[in-house]
């Protein structure tokens, strides 16, 4: 009896052992790629706004329709806001500047902006 006892044992351990190497062989056959991590820094420099051009409104020449301008860079997004009398006002939607990928036109219609009062211009840009 104690021969049959080990013998199933034994049988039991080598069934185990054929079940755990044959899980490592699957496990083997799996492929991931390369990926990346890490750290690092770089410099953000500004961008240089020039040949600013104001439309005025056919209708009314005191309000101002739209801005264009250049960039010295290209630029990805661009968003322009006016100072009145000193006052910024809200900054434009992202889709009322269009152009790219340096010279940018700027819809300012819905700023409400007054030529007898405008004397500002921000621009925020992002390549």
């Amino acid at each position: 009896m104690k021969s049959t006892h080990k013998r199933r044992y034994v049988l039991a351990a080598l069934l185990a052992a054929i079940v755990a190497t044959a899980g490592f062989a699957f496990a083997a056959a799996n492929t991931v790629s390369d990926s990346y991590a890490g750290d690092g820094s770089g410099t953000v420099a500004g961008f240089n706004v020039t040949n600013i051009s104001w439309d005025l409104n056919d209708a009314d020449p005191l309000s101002v329709d739209d801005v264009t301008f250049d960039l010295d860079q290209a630029a990805n997004e661009v968003r322009v806001r006016v100072t009145e009398s000193g006052a910024p006002t809200s900054w434009t939607a992202p889709a009322d500047c269009t152009g790219g990928p340096t010279t940018f036109t700027c819809n300012v219609t819905g700023l409400g902006v007054s030529t007898a009062t405008l004397d500002g211009l921000e621009v925020a840009s992002a390549s």
